[in-house]
This record gives structure tokens, C-alpha cells and sequence, in this order.
């Protein structure tokens, strides 16, 4: 089930929650939260990304590399 945020994007449940993320990028949420919903880890060069993954990875089931 997808939920609308105020920007009026949907965004899969696991997205909706984030104030841990350095910056509020919709596309870096969308793509993480895809991640986190199939369970697929993300290739990514984004050191944004790669932090959130390292503090919260374990939290969420996220996982990030290069």
C-alpha cells in the first residue's frame, strides 16, 4: 500500500517514517524504500545513502555498497 506524502509523491510504507536521512531527496527515499520493500540491496555511490545504511541498515533490513 502506497501513502501520500505533503510533496503529493507516493511512497511505499517503509518511506513515510525517515527524519534519519541527511537530506530529504524524494528520489534517494523512493529508491531506498524500494530497496528495503524487495528486500534488494542498492548499488550506490551516493555517501549519503551509504551512512544511512551503515547507522540504520539493520533497523530498517537495508543494505547499501559501491
Amino acid at each position: 500500500m502506497l501513502s501520500r506524502r505533503r510533496s503529493g509523491l507516493l511512497l511505499p510504507p517503509a518511506a513515510t517514517g525517515w527524519f534519519q536521512l541527511e537530506h530529504r531527496d524524494p528520489a534517494d527515499r523512493l529508491l531506498i524504500a524500494t530497496a528495503i520493500e524487495l528486500a534488494s540491496p542498492l548499488v550506490t555511490y551516493d555517501e549519503r545513502i551509504l551512512r544511512f545504511a551503515s547507522a540504520y541498515g539493520r533497523q530498517y533490513g537495508f543494505s547499501a555498497s559501491t
